[in-house]
């Protein structure tokens, strides 16, 4: 989809540059839509998502376009031609040959699952029918609920271009587990990607989801932690302060007021 220009506005003023951000370049249908997202949004990264994953007919995913090699070289030399220094991003799922196809026309290719995608007895070699790639494929790498596999294959299989990857903000058991491959694979960059359940509700949509990503994160270096002590003042909105149960913070109480009481001081794991 095209860039949303309100969006892209509160990035930057919200203080991130456009070496901060990732935006996605891929449309479903009249693709060269890419070289006017690329001319009016100056950004670090320009993606593609998911740009050959296709099922064993030849079809592309839902919501994503099918892209062929030509379309991939003329993206990828455009966008370095007008952005010098910045990076075409694609990524996939599936682990197949048409995945290293598209590994040579990105300067980086990420890992699209939030699990070690091809369960067991779920794929089964295919003919694609497609007029580019291998005419069977199978995914080179079986899988568990566990993806962190999958990136290690990625990365002994693409080297330096698999050096960025997606976490799920709804794997609240596992940001630890992979915060640390990210970091014993010697990634540069994790994306954290966050998605509406079925509801529309927002995932995560807790704050303590967010911490728990944050302090994974830091622990494991990928996020510097900054803390400040500070008072906190509560009141009772009743008309007699006593009616307020101290040992409730939600029986009528609000905090009137919050006042540093000393500096910021950054923490270490």
């Amino acid at each position: 989809m095209q860039p949303d220009q309100t969006q892209y506005n509160i990035a930057l003023n919200a203080g991130f540059s456009a070496s901060n951000m990732m935006l996605s370049v891929g449309f479903i249908t009249n693709y060269e839509q890419y070289i006017g997202a690329v001319n009016n949004y100056n950004a670090k990264y320009y993606y593609v998502g998911e740009a050959v994953e296709h099922s064993c007919l030849g079809n592309a995913n839902l919501k994503h376009r099918l892209y062929h090699p030509n379309e991939l070289y003329e993206i990828g030399t455009y966008i370095h031609a007008t952005r010098p220094g910045s990076y075409f991003v694609s990524d996939g799922y599936k682990r197949c040959y048409h995945l290293d196809v598209l590994s040579y026309y990105v300067d980086i290719l990420m890992y699209s699952s939030y699990i070690n995608w091809y369960q067991p007895f779920i794929a089964i070699p295919c003919n694609p029918n497609m007029n580019w790639g291998p005419p069977m494929e199978n995914a080179f790498v079986e899988g568990s609920s566990d993806q962190r596999s999958s990136w290690s294959v990625m990365k002994s299989r693409y080297g330096n271009k698999f050096r960025q990857s997606w976490i799920n903000t709804s794997e609240l058991t596992e940001f630890g587990s992979l915060f640390g491959h990210a970091t014993n694979l010697g990634l540069s960059e994790v994306w954290i990607y966050g998605f509406k359940q079925e509801n529309g509700q927002p995932t995560p949509h807790y704050n303590t989801q967010w911490e728990n990503i944050s302090n994974s994160g830091w622990f494991y270096g990928w996020l510097r932690k900054f803390v400040q002590d500070v008072k906190i003042t509560w009141r009772c909105t009743y008309s007699n302060p006593c009616a307020c149960d101290p040992s409730d913070p939600d029986d009528g109480w609000y905090i009137y007021n919050i006042q540093p009481t000393g500096s910021i001081r950054e923490i270490f794991p």
